[in-house]
């Protein structure tokens, strides 16, 4: 509080004192857009935190649709949203965010950003099924089945014969018919 008070009597000197006022005024009025855009990106960024810790599909996909909703398909909101899942690893979330942001009309380049950060990491040499299998189940707690029927089929390929890996083809089938 100090600093402020220090500053306005700074400000006080090179401009007269009935010109201060409006001017803090006007400053206050420029800015409250701004200040308005952080407080919704920190609200956004607190309901990806939602999103991520949520302990089953049909929680996670309320917290989705609630984070969706709060953007109010404002476009700044959109790349905030799809920001934070992204630095988050919410994937399912990014891609509804930016499936909104290209129904809104933005900038392509905006887009174009955002698919780029989303892209999957290029598939990494598996060493042992074990770390293929902890993976597919990542990626099928997070409910993102495609990208893990992509991966189980390459791991397959890999290691043939792996018996989890089977039973693991299994569950996914299972889950996509229940889904």
């Amino acid at each position: 509080m100090g600093g402020v008070i220090q500053l306005l009597k700074t400000i006080g000197t090179v401009v007269p004192h009935q010109y201060l006022f409006p001017i803090l005024i006007v400053l206050c009025i420029a800015g409250f857009p701004t200040f308005l855009h952080s407080v919704k990106t920190k609200q956004l960024k607190s309901q990806v935190r939602e999103v991520a810790k949520a302990a089953t599909l049909d929680v996670r996909k309320l917290e989705e649709d609630r984070a969706i909703a709060m953007t109010e398909r404002s476009p700044r909101r959109l790349i905030a949203l799809a920001d934070a899942a992204i630095a988050l690893n919410q994937r399912g979330l990014a891609e509804r965010a930016i499936s909104e942001l290209a129904s809104v009309e933005h900038d392509p380049r905006d887009i174009a950003r955002l698919q780029r950060e989303l892209a999957p990491p290029k598939t990494h040499f598996v060493a042992h099924p074990i770390e293929a299998i902890v993976t597919i189940k990542r990626l099928m707690d997070q409910g993102l089945t495609d990208l893990a029927r992509q991966r189980l089929a390459e791991a397959q390929e890999r290691f043939p014969g792996d018996e989890e890996l089977a039973a693991l083809k299994q569950k996914l089938a299972e889950q996509s018919e229940v889904g």
